[in-house]
């Protein structure tokens, strides 16, 4: 009769402690929804050849369940970047942290929190180009997101 009644403590103890930690339905969601969205800073829309603009992006989890490990990867066009070019923070405690490029890998998004990243991006010395940057939210757990086609956010500003 004890290990029975051991039995049912732990199961009421551990069914509480994962009903206080969860919300109705996040255990059932089959992915993480992570959305991009980006702007240029200041709202440049040209820039000159040689000039360095910034670029910040934000990821946003949509979802009911958290990101176990959330990253943003970058891609420049017709730009450069150095490894001390990007601004990566850490969600858990609001430090920045060495990025592992080209990509920031934050760690846990909770259901809808939000975390930002920058980019500091030399445009080419060539004129008459377009310089695109683009950034892509993914879960590096390898949850499926059920709306693959907000991930990335592209911008493009040209050079003249």
């Amino acid at each position: 009769m004890r290990t029975r009644l051991a039995a049912i403590a732990v199961l009421v103890v551990t069914g509480l402690g994962t009903l206080a930690a969860t919300t109705p339905g996040e255990a059932t969601t089959p992915g993480v929804d992570l959305v991009m969205t980006g702007s240029v800073v200041a709202g440049v829309t040209g820039a000159q050849p040689g000039q360095e603009l910034a670029f910040v992006f934000t990821m946003r989890n949509r979802s009911r369940t958290t990101s176990v490990d959330a990253s943003f990867t970058f891609t420049v066009e017709n730009g450069t970047v150095s490894g001390s070019d990007y601004i990566c923070p850490l969600v858990r405690s609001g430090f920045n942290i060495n990025p592992d490029s080209p990509a920031c890998e934050i760690g846990m998004l909770g259901p809808r929190k939000a975390t930002q990243a920058a980019l500091l991006v030399e445009t080419p010395s060539t004129p008459g180009v377009t310089m695109t940057v683009k950034a892509c939210a993914s879960d590096l757990n390898g949850s499926l997101d059920p709306v693959p086609g907000n991930n990335c956010r592209t911008l493009k500003v040209p050079i003249s």
